[in-house]
């Protein structure tokens, strides 16, 4: 069992620099001077998008999502025993503990360096990097974790879950897990981890579309898990496109 996703803020900028790293005030002035990134032993400095539109902040523990472009791979010390990301001008900040004080590996990527809409902090990494489970033709992002940690199926599905691009892939390869996850647990419990991760699918769906209720996606979740009864077809992944395919269409003609 691994861990993963231990945090996420959307804000909208006023500045354009985003400051990860130690609760506590920086000790000296970070630049950025024309560079997409700029760092200290305490802090990283991101330049990203300022009022045009939302920058999201996603914070991963010892596995996270190998995409993007690497900005900053390094050792932060965070004395207080935890992270911060907000804008420089102190107007909104987003604070997760992280355990043990001191110093930390951290990596971070966005999605444009200079101009970052996306950006993913990752703690205490190993040099793994893992591929998700997928439908051939329509590979997802891979991802990065602690060396020699097992990647647990509840843990792939949040990962492969943790995002909304591609939703046909992901929602594919989701329904491909919870399929033939049942075989990696003891009989008497398929049924119920069926349901739980089903449930997650659901919770996943809801931000498909902003008019999608609670209601809606529960039906679209019984649709999946009714097509999910019965053996594993020989032809898993079209079987998993197809189903994926008719929810998302049932999705947004509501």
């Amino acid at each position: 069992m691994v861990e993963n996703a231990d945090g996420s803020a959307t804000t909208f900028l006023n500045h354009r620099v985003i400051r990860i790293g130690s609760t506590l005030p920086p000790d000296e002035v970070l630049e950025l001077l024309g560079t997409p990134v700029a760092a200290s032993g305490s802090h990283v400095q991101i330049a990203a998008r300022a009022q045009v539109g939302p920058v999201r902040v996603r914070l991963w523990s010892k596995v996270g999502p190998g995409e993007g472009a690497t900005v900053f791979d390094g050792v932060l010390s965070l004395e207080d025993g935890a992270i911060g990301a907000g804008d420089i001008l102190g107007t909104a900040a987003y604070v997760q503990r992280i355990g043990t004080p001191g110093p930390h590996r951290v990596l971070i990527s966005v999605d444009d360096p200079g101009k970052a809409s996306r950006i993913d902090v990752m703690l205490d990494l190993g040099e793994d990097a893992t591929d998700l489970t997928a439908i051939e033709g329509n590979p997802l992002p891979g991802v990065i974790g602690s060396s020699g940690s097992r990647l647990g199926k509840a843990d792939e599905l949040g990962l492969i879950l943790s995002a909304h691009d591609l939703p046909t892939s992901r929602l594919a390869a989701a329904i491909k897990v919870v399929w033939s996850a049942p075989a990696e647990v003891k009989p008497d419990r398929t049924e119920a981890i069926m349901v739980f991760r089903i449930s997650v699918i659901v919770q996943w769906m809801r931000w498909l579309s902003p008019g999608l209720s609670m209601e809606r996606c529960e039906q679209l979740g019984e649709f999946i898990a009714e097509n999910l009864r019965g053996s594993i077809p020989a032809n898993l992944d079209a079987h998993c496109v197809e189903i994926a395919s008719e929810a998302i269409r049932r999705a947004e003609s509501r």
